[in-house]
């Protein structure tokens, strides 16, 4: 998932920059309608959801290795959404998940403007916004191996 993203987030500016500045607006909009459709008609198509659309079942597991797995024991709290808002464990998750998401989205949306103003052109807006997802992908594995 964060390969796809990242090649997302780097290909897709660079093509919005091309389209635009090549042809129209408008173009570039019907562009990218025409790329969703298709993508979602491939998802529909050819994504598996669960394992007994392809004749598929899960196997049951011996009662040795279900010992081992579960040697650790959790303790299985479920929470309705007015009681988890009284835990301080919510507003912290709400705050680390909320506060990144904000401000990579507008870095993201004013980054052609601010690069405008500085009297560089549209191409190298769309080629910073593409360093920035290539930079974010090796920064995934290394977050991934912080938390582990």
């Amino acid at each position: 998932m964060a390969i796809g993203g990242v090649l997302g987030s780097s290909a897709i500016p660079v093509i919005n920059a091309f389209l635009i500045s090549n042809f129209s607006i408008s173009l570039a909009w019907q562009f990218w309608f025409v790329a969703l459709l298709l993508m979602m008609v491939f998802a529909y198509k050819f994504v598996i959801d669960q394992p007994s659309d392809i004749n598929q079942h899960i196997e049951q597991e011996n009662q040795s290795t279900l010992s081992l797995n579960h040697s650790i024991k959790y303790r299985d709290v479920t929470f309705t959404l007015k009681e988890a808002m009284k835990t301080t464990s919510f507003w912290l998750m709400l705050f680390t998940v909320m506060v990144p998401s904000m401000v990579n989205t507008k870095i993201t949306f004013h980054m052609v403007s601010i690069i405008k103003e500085k009297t560089f052109n549209l191409g190298f807006a769309a080629f910073l916004l593409s360093i920035t997802a290539l930079v974010q992908f090796p920064m995934t594995f290394v977050a991934g191996f912080i938390l582990d």
